[in-house]
């Protein structure tokens, strides 16, 4: 029930726009709608119904630097980023249980940034949730895509 609440929550307000043209008699398909509404927001990567296509047209080599300052008119990516998941590319890793509940005082170091090339084909492995002691699994290049654009 929780991520249906989040998903209705985000892609609520942006249905006026089309409710609008509705009522001024502008055909709108199914299709139009589905795919205006899985433009909106991203949470597991690859999950279908999410904004995933928009962030695979991104070019591998400027997915880092592309996520950290989006620009719409250059690629469309959704508007809503819900951190519910674990997203790891090589050796940088969030997850939401995994934040250390001092972050927020003046003592906490900063997090590492990864590197702009984080995306770029480059990192096809992931240490297990973080952990440098870990075995690394093996990712496609694909999937780093993806999960470069959550990190």
């Amino acid at each position: 029930c929780g991520a249906l609440e989040i998903h209705g929550t985000c892609v609520a307000p942006k249905l006026r726009p089309l409710r609008a043209l509705l009522g001024r008699g502008f055909p709108i398909t199914q299709q139009m709608q589905s795919d205006y509404i899985d433009s909106l927001m991203v949470s597991a990567a690859g999950i279908g119904g999410e904004g995933w296509k928009f962030v695979k047209d991104i070019p591998a080599r400027e997915m880092c630097t592309f996520a950290s300052h989006p620009n719409h008119i250059a690629h469309p990516v959704p508007s809503v980023i819900h951190y519910c998941q674990k997203y790891a590319v090589d050796k940088y890793f969030w997850g939401k249980h995994k934040i250390p509940t001092d972050i927020f005082t003046c003592d906490h170091p900063l997090l590492v940034e990864p590197p702009n090339d984080v995306g770029s084909g480059k990192y096809l492995g992931v240490l297990q949730n973080g952990e440098p002691d870990s075995e690394q699994k093996e990712i496609t290049g694909e999937r780093e895509k993806m999960e470069a654009f959550m990190v």
